[in-house]
């Protein structure tokens, strides 16, 4: 992905520039990823290239799964730091459910799966306590790249409760259509921390992030946050 392309690129700016290895540092971390967004049809109107089936006042199901990041640092000055990072976030399977169609047009069942990813970097300010402790404040920007999938098809006359294989290959699903879409966005990135240093090396660290943004599929948009809170640990040379 390009955006991998871009934290490479900055992976290797931190190295060069930390040739002393003295204020450089990696790490890694894991948690929970709460995902949320909802899809706008923009104009009220719907392009057939979009591929999506009847996506109004459509919300994505809500997630909270596994997320895990690789990241590396920069100390700046006592007290700031600038930091990049790469986070895989595990995919999110959808429940069926009755999908609210346009006027006229009757109302169908979907499932929808997605997956996300990004990379960041963000300036971090750090504020030591007593005991090796100290609070974090990070501000920021990430890269975003979404997968997104659905399946749809006709209500059958028993309800939904026969969709349930609505998802394999092959199916007797009634018109069945599965819609795949794909977008990369920045977003705002905000978040605070509390970190402990075991020795003048090794670092635990507590996360907080929330993330703000938009996808948008030709006349489609997705209204997207994302909010993780991670455990890790940091190694500084």
């Amino acid at each position: 992905m390009k955006f991998q392309s871009i934290l490479l690129f900055g992976l290797f700016l931190i190295s060069a520039s930390s040739a002393s290895a003295t204020n450089f540092y990696v790490g890694v971390n894991a948690g929970a990823l709460q995902q949320e967004g909802k899809f706008k049809v923009v104009d009220d109107a719907l392009n057939p290239s979009v591929g999506i089936d009847r996506p109004k006042n459509y919300e994505l199901p809500d997630g909270s799964d596994l997320t895990y990041s690789l990241f590396a640092g920069y100390k700046l000055a006592s007290d700031l730091f600038f930091e990049v990072g790469y986070a895989n976030n595990a995919e999110i399977e959808g429940e069926i459910r009755q999908q609210p169609s346009f006027t006229g047009e009757p109302d169908r069942a979907a499932i929808e799966d997605y997956e996300t990813g990004y990379i960041y970097a963000a300036f971090v300010g750090v504020w030591p306590v007593q005991n090796n402790w100290a609070f974090s404040a990070r501000l920021g920007f990430s890269v975003w790249d979404i997968s997104y999938k659905q399946y749809s098809a006709d209500i059958p006359a028993g309800g939904l409760t026969d969709m349930a294989d609505i998802k394999d290959e092959p199916t007797t699903q009634a018109n069945r259509l599965v819609s795949q879409l794909s977008d990369t966005t920045s977003a705002m990135l905000l978040g605070f921390g509390v970190s402990y240093a075991i020795n003048k090396n090794i670092e635990l660290k507590l996360s907080v992030e929330s993330h703000l943004g938009d996808f948008a599929f030709t006349n489609l948009e997705l209204d997207y946050d994302a909010t993780s809170v991670t455990l890790g640990g940091a190694y500084h040379f």
